[in-house]
C-alpha cells in the first residue's frame, strides 16, 4: 500500500509539472525542393495559460531575423494567438507565425534552433532540415551558338532627326516654358521686398507638445495600445533623426539602435530607447498587452530622452532683410 501511494504521489507531481511545460516547434511544408523554390515554415509556441504573458519573450520573426547565410525570407505573416482546452479542462495558449523562405544554394539548409524566453529561462525550438536540389540539365541536347550581333543601320544624327521630327511641338513648348520662367524670375528679383524671418519652433518643443496631446487622448486606457505605441515610436524616430542624424525611415529597431551606438549618446539613454523599442515591437507584432506601469514608463522614456539630450536651447534672434 505504501509503495502504491508513493507511485501515485510521483504521478501527480509529474502530471502537474507537464501541464506547465512549454512546447516550441518549427514545421516546414516541404523538406525537399529545387533551389529558388519557396517553402513555408510554421512557428508554434505552446504554453500554459497560468504563465504570465509579460514574462514571456515570444519568438517573433521579422525582416531583421537571421535564419542562415543561404536563407532568404520572402514573406512574413503577422503572429496569431489562440487558446484551447485540453482533455482535462486546462487552458493552453498558442502563439503561431508563418513565414516563407527560399535558398539559391544547393544542399541541406538548417533552420533553427530559435529561442524564446519564459521568465529567466531560455527555450529552444527544434531544427528543421530542408534539402534544396539543383536544376537538372539535359545533357542529351546540343549546345546552341550565340546569335550574331545586328548593327543599327542608322547613324545617331539620323535617329535624332527622326525623333525630333515627331516630337518637335513638345520640345518647342518646353523651351518656351523654360525661357518664360527664367524671365519671370529675373523680373521678380529686381523688386526689393522686405522679408522678415521668424525663427521656427524647435522640433524638440513640438515633439514635447505632441506627447502632452497623447497623454490627454488616453489611448492605452481605452485599449488602443498599438496606436499608443505607434505614436510614441514615431516621435522618438523623428527626434533621433533630428538630434543624432540617424535615418529611421523603413528601418528596424535593431538597425536604428546599431547606428545610434556610433553617435554621441550616453549608455543610459541608449538603454532607455532600447527598452522602449522592445516593448513597442512586442505590442505591435506580438500583440502583447503591457501593464499600466509599462505604458506610463514608455511615455516617460520618450519625454526624458528629449529633455535631457536636446541641443536647441539657444535663442535665435529675429532677422530682417531689406
Amino acid at each position: 500500500m505504501k509503495h502504491f501511494l508513493n507511485i501515485l504521489f510521483l504521478f501527480i507531481i509529474g502530471f502537474g509539472f507537464a501541464q506547465n511545460q512549454t512546447n516550441f516547434s518549427l514545421v516546414a511544408s516541404k523538406n525537399k525542393l529545387l533551389i529558388g523554390e519557396p517553402v513555408q515554415v510554421s512557428l508554434l509556441f505552446q504554453y500554459s495559460a497560468d504563465i504570465n504573458q509579460s514574462k514571456i519573450g515570444f519568438p517573433v520573426i521579422s525582416d531583421s531575423t537571421v535564419l542562415g547565410e543561404a536563407v532568404e525570407i520572402w514573406d512574413i505573416r503577422p503572429p496569431q494567438q489562440r487558446s484551447s482546452e485540453d482533455n482535462i479542462g486546462d487552458v493552453q495558449m498558442y502563439f503561431e507565425q508563418d513565414f516563407t523562405i527560399t535558398s539559391f544554394d544547393s544542399g541541406m539548409v538548417e533552420i533553427g534552433p530559435l529561442s524564446a524566453l519564459v521568465g529567466d529561462d531560455s527555450i529552444q525550438s527544434n531544427v528543421v532540415s530542408i534539402l534544396f536540389l539543383p536544376v537538372a540539365i539535359d545533357t542529351t541536347l546540343d549546345f546552341k551558338d550565340i546569335k550574331a550581333l545586328v548593327e543599327d543601320p542608322l547613324t545617331r544624327w539620323e535617329r535624332f532627326k527622326m525623333w525630333f521630327g515627331s516630337n518637335w511641338p513638345w520640345v518647342t513648348a518646353i523651351i518656351v516654358a523654360v525661357l518664360a520662367t527664367i524671365i519671370i524670375i529675373r523680373i521678380r528679383k529686381r523688386k526689393p521686398e522686405k522679408v522678415v524671418y521668424v525663427p521656427q519652433i524647435p522640433l524638440p518643443i513640438t515633439l514635447l507638445e505632441q506627447l502632452e496631446s497623447i497623454e490627454q487622448e488616453e489611448l492605452w486606457q481605452n485599449n488602443k495600445n498599438k496606436l499608443y505605441y505607434s505614436k510614441l515610436t514615431d516621435i522618438i524616430w523623428k527626434y533621433i533623426e533630428y538630434r543624432y542624424r540617424v535615418a529611421t525611415f523603413e528601418k528596424t529597431s535593431k538597425e536604428i539602435l546599431s547606428k545610434l551606438k556610433l553617435k554621441a549618446i550616453s549608455k543610459d539613454h541608449h538603454i532607455l530607447i532600447s527598452k522602449l523599442f522592445s516593448l513597442a515591437d512586442m505590442v505591435k507584432f506580438a500583440k502583447t498587452l503591457p501593464s499600466p506601469q509599462e505604458n506610463e514608463e514608455a511615455i516617460i522614456i520618450v519625454r526624458k530622452t528629449i529633455q535631457e539630450t536636446r541641443n536647441d536651447l539657444k535663442k535665435t534672434p529675429k532677422k530682417e532683410q531689406n
